[in-house]
């Protein structure tokens, strides 16, 4: 559940930092041999990655914010831990199922607020998180996951037909969740990550996939008003929204971070001085007055304003490294871990273009745990029945 609620207060966090530390100590200090290496140039860009966060949070004026932006990157290093931990393919299967069912647990709460069942404090359906844009891409991650799964012939105890209708029910209700969360962002890299992953795979089967989702969001917009209003207001709202509106209030925040990326192009101004950054903007009247000021809903151009050409740079160095790395997966026959890879990294490019997930803690976690959990998995020496026919 750590992933599907806050982990910055309270339990969450502890175990949150306690697992992380036990990983650490279990390879550093136990030091087991590991099953799963990392490729070089991963891990050099990894590296190069992580130095240009640090760097940027020791230039922020706000220190304080930008070292609480800085811990959340350690589930990128938990991630490559998970990877390579020599974890029998048992116990593997049970955090995958552990970390499934939770999500399904997730996308029933979000069905329950819509319907009223449950409170939430945002108006629109936030599971567990707290945050409607968060959850809606946390149920992304495990739904593409599951329905990528379904056409792969993949782990035994996903391939009987128990399995089969396991990642069905998950892939339902996180979709669900998902398209309840009323987060345009999502709609879109929701059908089209799993679709353009899939064609990689299959093209046949990724034109199925496509009018299977296109269908099922469709249906879903069809039946009920408030979700048709929302899709509509994705042409509309470019002309009927003022600054205060979503669309309105993004354009605000993106002309802003180039604002501030020109104050500082190399290395930006910090990881933490963004709002602040965007409030003297609005000051100065370079920029109207807007409610949301806390990062730019754009992944890019926050790490253009944040961190600077450098820091850009090496985000796109880190996300086409990862996506060599599951082509390289793919092609040495690995291919469900190669592909899960490429469909994770597909969701944060798409989705970012929007929002700003990629810098947020709990998507940030699911992202790395649904990597280093799934990535090792290939389909050597199992069936090569596909899993959308279920074993008896």
């Amino acid at each position: 559940m750590t992933f599907f609620a806050p982990m910055d207060k309270g339990p969450f966090y502890f175990f949150s930092i306690v697992s992380f530390a036990v990983l650490l100590a279990w390879r550093f200090i136990v030091g087991y041999k590991t099953t799963n290496p990392l490729p070089k140039f991963l891990l050099i860009v990894s590296l190069l990655f992580l130095l240009s966060v640090i760097i940027s949070a020791l230039l922020s004026e706000n220190r304080h914010w930008a070292f609480i932006y800085l811990r959340q990157y350690r589930f990128i290093i938990l991630g490559g831990l998970l990877f390579t931990a020599p974890l029998q393919d048992r116990s593997r299967k049970l955090i995958i199922v552990v970390f499934f069912f939770a999500a399904a647990l997730a996308g029933l709460a979000g069905i329950a607020q819509q319907g009223g069942f449950m409170p939430m404090m945002s108006g629109r359906p936030e599971g567990f998180s707290g945050n409607a844009n968060i959850y809606a891409g946390i149920m992304a991650i495990v739904c593409s996951t599951a329905v990528l799964m379904l056409f792969f012939p993949t782990m035994r105890v996903f391939s009987s037909r128990r399995g089969f209708y396991f990642l069905v029910i998950i892939a339902f209700l996180t979709f669900c969740g998902a398209i309840l969360s009323e987060s345009r962002s999502i709609w879109v890299a929701l059908i089209i990550a799993p679709v353009i992953t899939l064609f990689l795979y299959d093209r046949k089967k990724a034109v199925i996939l496509f009018f299977a989702l296109a269908s099922l969001i469709a249906v879903a917009l069809l039946s009920n008003t408030m979700l048709k209003q929302r899709a509509l207001s994705i042409v509309t709202s470019a002309y009927t929204e003022n600054e205060t509106g979503a669309v309105g209030n993004r354009l605000q925040l993106w002309k802003g971070a180039l604002l501030i990326f020109r104050e500082q192009p190399f290395f930006g101004t910090g990881l933490g001085d963004f709002s602040s950054d965007i409030k003297q903007l609005i000051i100065e009247k370079k920029l109207k007055e807007i409610s949301n000021t806390d990062h730019a809903h754009n992944i890019y151009l926050q790490a253009l304003a944040t961190r600077g050409i450098t820091g850009l740079a090496l985000l796109f160095a880190f996300f086409l490294s990862l996506i060599k790395w599951g082509l390289m997966r793919v092609r040495a026959g690995e291919k469900i871990g190669g592909y899960v890879i490429i469909l994770i990294i597909s969701l944060t490019m798409i989705g970012g273009i929007t929002d700003n997930h990629a810098e947020v803690t709990m998507f940030l976690a699911a992202s790395c745990l649904t990597i280093g959990l799934l990535g090792p998995y290939s389909e050597v020496n199992q069936s090569s029945q596909n899993c959308l026919t279920p074993e008896k």
